[in-house]
């Protein structure tokens, strides 16, 4: 029988990386300094999280699930699959372009090829945890199509950070759907007009903001 795990322990560790990434960026921030923040050794913190890019794809899924949750508990969700996406999108967008730190934060995240595969990886499986009920060759057809167009968005908003054009998270997502729209094979005009019609209020988007950076900052999820 395996040992029993933590959580709360896992959880602290969590809270403390990350709160560690957005103070001196990802790349910045090694083991040892997650280790010395909470008083323990290197091997401590390798004991639960054996690889650091094991942070990185926990926070993205977290932040697909605060995202999910947020428009949940204001009842926004429609229920059409693809505009849920198209919502949730713009404020992982709005949120990873947030502020100076985050911005440091996501650029280091995508000038890593190795954690940009872990992320699209991430975004890939969470989408398709709402497909079980497809054929397994559209899965994979769906999997691909995701692959494609988060990998050429992540790149299109690395290139805007770097070079310090202005990126809008809504133009960004938009773009992002009407990929994935052409891809999959879905009518364009009709999908077109419903973007519009669910496209994101600046007050709701700081409110958003102010949700993800509690859920994601001030708490970490409860592992279960």
């Amino acid at each position: 029988m395996g040992r029993k795990i933590n959580y709360e322990i896992k959880n602290q560790i969590e809270k403390e990386a990350r709160r560690l990434f957005l103070e001196k960026g990802y790349k910045a921030t090694s083991m040892n300094d997650i280790a010395k923040v909470i008083g323990k050794e290197k091997t401590y913190v390798q004991k639960h999280f054996p690889k650091k890019e094991i942070f990185i794809y926990n926070f993205f899924s977290d932040l697909l699930d605060a995202s999910d949750l947020f428009f949940a508990e204001r009842n926004i969700k429609t229920k059409d699959y693809y505009m849920n996406l198209y919502l949730i999108g713009q404020i992982h967008f709005a949120f990873l372009l947030s502020t100076k730190e985050m911005k440091k934060f996501t650029i280091d995240i995508l000038s890593d090829r190795e954690l940009t595969e872990v992320l699209i990886k991430q975004d890939m499986e969470w989408a398709s945890e709402y497909l079980t009920h497809f054929p397994l060759e559209e899965e994979r057809e769906f999997k691909d199509n995701v692959t494609i167009v988060m990998g050429g968005i992540y790149e299109l908003a690395y290139q805007h950070i770097k070079s310090g054009r202005p990126l809008d998270p809504q133009k960004l997502q938009k773009k992002a759907m009407m990929l994935f729209t052409f891809v999959q094979g879905l009518p364009i005009e009709e999908t077109d007009k419903r973007f519009e019609e669910n496209v994101i209020s600046d007050a709701l988007f700081a409110d958003a903001i102010t949700f993800l950076r509690k859920s994601l900052f001030l708490k970490c999820k409860a592992y279960t």
